[in-house]
C-alpha cells in the first residue's frame, strides 16, 4: 500500500509515480532533490533520481529552438559551400533520376571521379573532396570494373588513386534509424563530402508505397539530418514513371534541394540534364556525351542533343602520351578529328574536342 492523499492508502497498482512527483515538486519546492538523495544508495537509484530531476522545474532543461532575427540575416552570410557549383552544395539532399539506360549512374560516376580528383564535371568547378557510393543495385563486380572505366577515362594516376570509395549490396535501408546513423558513420570515416545513393527504391525499404507523403518525408527529414551534421552533398538515383517524370509523392520534390533529370537514349552517346527543382541557382539545362573506348568512359560537355557541336565530340578518347605543350593529345577514329585533355598537377582538367 501507499499513502496517497491526506493519509489515505492506495493500491500500489493505481499508483501513479509521475503524477505524484509532478504534485512534489509543485507544491513542496526541494522535495525533489531530497527523494533523490533518499534513494541513492538504492539499486535503481540512477534510474528513479533521473526521473525525479526530470519533474524539477529548478532543474536546467536544453533550449529545443534556437531563435534568429532579422538582424541576423542581414548580417554578411557566407558563400555556398558548393561541392559541385550550381549544382550539389555542402549540406544538401538531391535526386537526379530518369528511365532506365539512360546513363544516370555513369554520370553520377563521372561527377564522383571528378569531385573526388578536383576535376572541372562537364563545365563545373568542383571541390575536391572524398567521395562515397552507395551502390544497391549493380554489385561489387559490376561497379567496381564501371569505376574503373571512368578512372581511366580521366587518366587517374593508377599507383596514387584518387579518394573515392564504394559499398555495395549492404542492404542499407534509409528508412531506418540505426541504418542512417551507421551511413552518418561511415561518412565520418571516409570524409565523404558526396554521397550518391543507388538507388531510392533499393534502399527505402519502408516505403511501401511511394505516394505516401509521410512516409517519403519522414525518410528525407533523416537525410536532411546527417547531410547537415556532415556538411555533405547526398544524391540520390532514382527512376523515372512512365511519363518520364518523377516517381511517388511530391513530397520527394518538395524535400530535395535539387531534382536533376537525366535522358539519353540508349543507342545514343547524348546525354541531356535538366534541372527540375533548384533552391540554390535558376532553373537551367546542359548537356554532355559520352564516351566509351578502350575500357575507359568520360562525359564531356556539349551543346543539347541534335546541335552540330556533337560531331565534334563522337569518337575521342584517352591519349596516353603527353605532347611537347604538356597536354595529352589523340587523334580519334575520324581521321581529321582532334580531341586534347587539358591536365594540372598530372590530372585531367577538362577535354577540349575539334574537327580540324
Amino acid at each position: 500500500m501507499v499513502v496517497g492523499e491526506r493519509g489515505a492508502t492506495v493500491s500500489a497498482k493505481h499508483f501513479d509515480p509521475e503524477g505524484v512527483l509532478a504534485r512534489l515538486t509543485r507544491e513542496r519546492p526541494g522535495t525533489a532533490q531530497a527523494l533523490a538523495d533518499l534513494i541513492r544508495d538504492d539499486p535503481e537509484g540512477a534510474r528513479l533520481t533521473e526521473r525525479i530531476l526530470a519533474h524539477d522545474p529548478s532543474t536546467p532543461k536544453p533550449q529545443r529552438f534556437i531563435v534568429h532575427s532579422a538582424a541576423d540575416a542581414l548580417k554578411p552570410q557566407p558563400p555556398i559551400d558548393w561541392i559541385v557549383e550550381r549544382l550539389f552544395s555542402a549540406g544538401s539532399v538531391a535526386v537526379v533520376f530518369g528511365d532506365g539506360g539512360s546513363k544516370k549512374t555513369y554520370s553520377m560516376l563521372d561527377m564522383s571521379v571528378c569531385v573526388a580528383g578536383g576535376l572541372h564535371w562537364l563545365d563545373f568547378p568542383t571541390t575536391q573532396s572524398a567521395a562515397l557510393f552507395v551502390d544497391e543495385e549493380s554489385g561489387n563486380r559490376r561497379l567496381s570494373r564501371r569505376i574503373a572505366e571512368t578512372l581511366r577515362g580521366h587518366c587517374v594516376n593508377e599507383d596514387s588513386p584518387p579518394p573515392l570509395h564504394y559499398i555495395t549490396l549492404s542492404r542499407l535501408n534509409i528508412c531506418d534509424p540505426a541504418d542512417v546513423a551507421e551511413l552518418h558513420n561511415l561518412i565520418a570515416e571516409t570524409g565523404a563530402r558526396l554521397v550518391v545513393i543507388d538507388s531510392w527504391i533499393a534502399t527505402a525499404q519502408g516505403v511501401e508505397n511511394e505516394n505516401d507523403s509521410v512516409k517519403v518525408q519522414a525518410v528525407f527529414n533523416l537525410l536532411r539530418l546527417v547531410a547537415e551534421d556532415t556538411q555533405t552533398a547526398i544524391v540520390l538515383i532514382d527512376h523515372a514513371n512512365k511519363a518520364n517524370g518523377y516517381r511517388g509523392s511530391t513530397a520527394k520534390k518538395g524535400a530535395v534541394d535539387m531534382m536533376l533529370l537525366v535522358e539519353s537514349k540508349k543507342d545514343s552517346p547524348n546525354v541531356d540534364f535538366s534541372t527540375e527543382k533548384t533552391r540554390d541557382t535558376e532553373p537551367f539545362n546542359f548537356s554532355a556525351v559520352a564516351h566509351f573506348a578502350d575500357g575507359r568512359f568520360f562525359l564531356a560537355a556539349s551543346e543539347p542533343s541534335g546541335s552540330s557541336r556533337w560531331a565534334r565530340h563522337r569518337n575521342t578518347f584517352c591519349a596516353t602520351s603527353p605532347n611537347t605543350s604538356g597536354r595529352l593529345s589523340s587523334p580519334s577514329w575520324q581521321g581529321q578529328m582532334f580531341a586534347v585533355m587539358h591536365r594540372r598537377g598530372g590530372r585531367c582538367t577538362r577535354w577540349q574536342s575539334w574537327a580540324g
